[in-house]
């Protein structure tokens, strides 16, 4: 490569994020000036790409890796070379904010990827919320609602989703009562929270839905998925929180975890953060500890394993992530948050294992071109369905 070793270091930071305006207005005056220039740019954002695929949400010092990556593309010109420090470069590329590269990259194959959902791709916090009566409320962070529905009052908060009160008097009176029920339903492209009647927060994943009380009575707060929802439970001694999943009861007192309960996946999976959790299937029970897993496997056998909770929990945040996961997987959650559809050419594309994580605010091309950059898959978009091809 030939691009100087300073405009070198501001490309870098226009890659992370963390470019200033003087250095971004250099970076965008000499891709200006020739095509050539643009080359050397989309070469060296090409390995970008590949380093980041290669390691996932390591703790670096970014000012040495900066400076590794730079080392390596001015002495070591060749791929061969480069990979030398591809997983150095991978730690400072984690959770990029590329923007500047999605401008800028404006080759045929990246703007066809771009097609769908290209611009702001923020989470959008909208919701169906179901009351006892039936009556369907639609509700978004783009405006306020404030209702009662038996003894308890329901608002909506922009920032913190809805959030359900009641007096002691109101809930007192309505412990011997019948319970009352709502559904909050998420649609695909966004996410919610709901914070309950006891203090629990829930925060509510794309195509998801919850049911739960409007008053919790009697002994135990029991609510029912369907999808995925994280959930930081307020503790209560006398009254044990429960999930129930078409598969899969989970049992706390106050901790926070993750449920995957998607009726097209293979599997529930709970996994926890803190505290402690008890997790009934098919006539079996286990307890989880913080940082384990529970899912049914293909036997239909309770079992629990190891695993980092960020990479199942970090949706909450805003964040893509995948470890090892399959691309039929990948494809899958990016058909719930960007409401698409794939469809795969040849069925043992499916089993290709990818790592990797990206905000959800990513245009779902930058996602698809990274995945392109790495391996022999190629998508083709056509319309809201997206092929997964060989690529020829």
């Amino acid at each position: 490569m030939n691009i100087p070793d300073q405009l070198q270091q501001d490309v870098i930071s226009c890659l992370n994020g963390g470019a200033t305006a003087e250095q971004k207005a250099d970076v965008k005056r000499w891709l200006k000036e020739s095509k050539s220039n643009f080359k050397e740019y989309e070469e060296l954002s090409r390995w970008y790409f590949r380093a980041q695929y290669s390691n996932l949400y390591n703790q670096i010092d970014v000012d040495k890796a900066k400076f590794s990556v730079i080392s390596s593309v001015k002495f070591h010109e060749r791929r061969k070379r480069l990979l030398k420090w591809s997983t150095v470069a991978a730690s400072l590329l984690v959770m990029l904010s590329l923007t500047y590269f999605a401008r800028h990259l404006n080759t045929e194959a990246y703007e066809n990827l771009s097609a769908i959902n290209t611009e702001d791709m923020s989470p959008y916090k909208k919701a169906v919320l179901t009351l006892s009566d039936g009556k369907e409320v639609f509700i978004s962070d783009k405006a306020e609602i404030n209702l009662r529905d038996q003894t308890a009052e329901v608002k909506q908060l922009v920032k913190d989703g809805i959030q359900y009160s009641a007096s002691k008097s109101e809930t007192s009176a309505n412990e011997e009562g019948k319970l009352t029920f709502h559904t909050l339903r998420v649609p695909r492209g966004g996410e919610f929270k709901t914070t309950l009647i006891d203090g629990t927060q829930i925060w509510l994943n794309a195509q998801s839905e919850i049911r739960y009380p409007v008053v919790f009575t009697g002994n135990t707060r029991e609510v029912y998925l369907k999808g995925e929802a994280f959930f930081e439970v307020a503790h209560d001694a006398d009254k044990p929180f429960i999930v129930h999943t078409s598969s899969l009861t989970t049992k706390v007192l106050g901790t926070s975890f993750n449920i995957s309960a998607y009726d097209e996946d293979s599997s529930a999976r709970i996994t926890l953060e803190q505290g402690s959790v008890k997790v009934n299937g098919n006539g079996q029970e286990l307890i989880l500890e913080p940082g384990w897993q529970a899912s049914l496997n293909v036997r239909n056998q309770l079992i629990s394993q190891k695993v980092k909770v960020s990479h199942f929990s970090s949706w909450r945040d805003g964040k893509l992530s995948f470890h090892r996961m399959p691309l039929e997987q990948i494809t899958s959650n990016l058909q719930r948050w960007y409401d698409v559809e794939f469809e795969f050419e040849d069925e043992k594309l499916k089993d290709l294992q990818f790592s990797g994580g990206v905000h959800k605010t990513r245009p779902i091309g930058f996602i698809l071109k990274l995945i392109e950059e790495t391996t022999n898959v190629k998508f083709n978009i056509k319309e809201h369905t997206i092929k997964v091809e060989k690529d020829r």
